[in-house]
Formats: structure tokens, sequence, C-alpha cells
């Protein structure tokens, strides 16, 4: 073997074990967040109005920490990620604080589009930091920190991961079309989240409802009943509000889509 290829052979089992880390910790941090969230509706769910996950909610944050450090420090190792991109997610974690703050129009929240175009541009692991570390951040600054927040880290978190799939779609064509495409798709990804967002974080407190509102398996009801019943309550409670969200994403990204991704794109290519 020659010398290039050697160094080609140990170069390739260097990132290995990083790259391991890497989708290790995001495969565990979804798992942690699908069992944080499914755990209630299969076991009696009880507990004082307000309360809910006030025991576990601390776990999960405790947990997720970790998780989203071995993302970055797995990223950092393998030369994925740069210092100056971790500066560059810093920056756009702290733009996204802001834009969630920023009141728009139907209920609707700016934070969502960053997360989707980071992790469009710049892959699994970013965006799924994006997302939660927007959460995160954000809970500090305004001293919101409650038994909520990992929930809401996790499923922010989703939202950039799932749009690092796109590129698989988007990427096969080019020119006109090409960009096209690309905003066709992310735009349907942010109607999605519009109202997925809002259907899963429900979750982490309707279990508790109980009575004729909650899932209240322990009372023997089946699983259909249990859907049908989450679908009346989301449909009279969320659903208005989530449409919101979603027409906003929808014109944000129509709007906004093609000058970001040109910007994130730049940034990433320097």
């Amino acid at each position: 073997m020659t010398p290039k290829v050697v160094d080609k052979v140990l170069r390739k089992q260097t990132e290995r074990s990083p790259r391991i880390i890497t989708g290790l910790s995001l495969v565990l941090a979804t798992l942690v967040g699908l069992i944080a969230f499914i755990y209630p509706l299969v076991m009696p769910a009880s507990g004082p109005a307000g309360l809910e996950h006030s025991q576990d909610g601390p776990v999960l944050i405790f947990i997720l920490t970790p998780l989203l450090v071995l993302v970055m420090a797995g990223g950092l190792l393998i030369g994925k990620r740069s210092s100056k991109e971790i500066a560059i997610l810093g920056l756009l974690v702290a733009v996204n604080v802001i834009l969630r703050f920023v009141p728009l129009p139907f209920g609707g929240s700016a934070m969502f589009v960053l997360v989707i175009l980071g992790g469009y541009t710049w892959g699994a692991g970013f965006g799924f930091l994006l997302g939660s570390l927007t959460v995160m951040v954000s809970a500090f600054w305004a001293g919101g920190f409650g038994p909520w927040v990992p929930f809401q880290m996790v499923t922010a978190g989703w939202v950039g991961l799932t749009a690092a799939t796109l590129p698989l779609l988007t990427k096969r064509f080019e020119g006109k079309l090409g960009q096209f495409i690309e905003i066709a798709s992310l735009s349907v990804l942010g109607v999605f989240w519009g109202y997925m967002f809002g259907m899963i974080m429900n979750l982490w407190f309707w279990p508790y409802l109980g009575g004729s509102v909650g899932p209240a398996l322990d009372q023997g009801i089946q699983l259909l009943d249990v859907l049908k019943r989450y679908l009346v309550f989301y449909l009279s409670t969320s659903f208005i509000w989530d449409t919101g969200r979603a027409i906003v994403n929808l014109l944000l990204i129509i709007v906004l889509g093609r000058p970001l991704l040109t910007i994130l794109e730049r940034f990433k290519k320097r």
C-alpha cells in the first residue's frame, strides 16, 4: 500500500468514532424524547394541575444536555464543525432567541424558519443543536425554565433534524427548477411543523388531564378511543393556533427562504 492509501485509510478510521458518537447521540436524544412523550400514555398519569412532569422534567434535561455536548464534540473531532461554524451556530441561536419573542400575526414565530434552514444547510446535528439550544437559551433568558422546556427542546431539535433530510430530494435538481423544488420542499416542511410542533407538545400535559378529556388508559379505554379523544382535544384547542403558525412559516420561507439560504450557504463555503 502506498503512503497516500495508508493515510486515507487511517483518516477514515479516525473519523469513524466521532461520527458514531454524533449519530448515537442524536439517536439517543430522539429515543429519550419519544419515551418521555409516550410513557404517560401507557402508564396511569396523575398529578396536580400545573405540575406535570415536575419530577421527570429535570431528569430529562439532565440527560439531554450531555447528549447535545456530544453532538457538538463529535462534529468538532471529525472536522465537520470548525470553531468558526460553532461561532455561527452561537450567532444563529442568539438571533433565534430574539426572533422567538418577536410577536407575529396569528401566533406565529420566526424561530422555526432559521431552524429549518440551518438544518437544511448544515445537516442533522447542526439543525438539532440549533433548535434545542434556541429553546434552552430563550428559557433561561426569559426566566421561564419549567418542566416543559426539555420537551420543547427535543421537538425543536426534531424540526432541524428532519430538515437535514430534504437535500436527498432537492439536490437532484439544478437551475430554476432546483430552486423552486428547494423552496417548495422547505415550505411544505414549515407547514408540517407548524402543526406537528403543537400536536406533539400537547402530549407533555394532555395525559394528565384525565376525565373525559385525557387518555385515561387506566380506566380500560382502548387505544383507538384515546386517539379519538386527542383528536377532539387538538381540534378544539390547538388547531387554529397551529394553523396560524403554519401560515407564518409558509410565508416567511417563501419570502425570505432564498436570500437566507444564500447567506447561510455562503457562510458554509467560507
